[in-house]
């Protein structure tokens, strides 16, 4: 359960952070909230591109578990 709760906590934190680069756009937010089959942005790409960023944090680091945030706190990584 640990580990969904901080996946969703990072999917939003990186989210905002692409919201505010211009790289998510209302579009996209729009069309999830519709529930539209749009690019999938959202549904698809942020969790990917989440989860990416945390294997390539995790092999830098060479880490036991899985560092979901850059934030250095006791539940950022979480072992296999």
């Amino acid at each position: 359960m640990q580990l969904l709760d901080h996946l969703f906590a990072e999917c939003r934190n990186q989210g905002e952070a692409l919201v505010n680069k211009g790289v998510i756009t209302i579009k996209d937010i729009e069309e999830t909230k519709s529930g539209k089959v749009g690019s999938g942005v959202l549904n698809v790409g942020l969790p990917a591109y989440v989860i990416l960023n945390a294997l390539l944090r995790s092999a830098k680091a060479d880490s036991v578990g899985l560092i979901l945030s850059t934030c250095t706190t006791k539940l950022g990584v979480i072992p296999f």
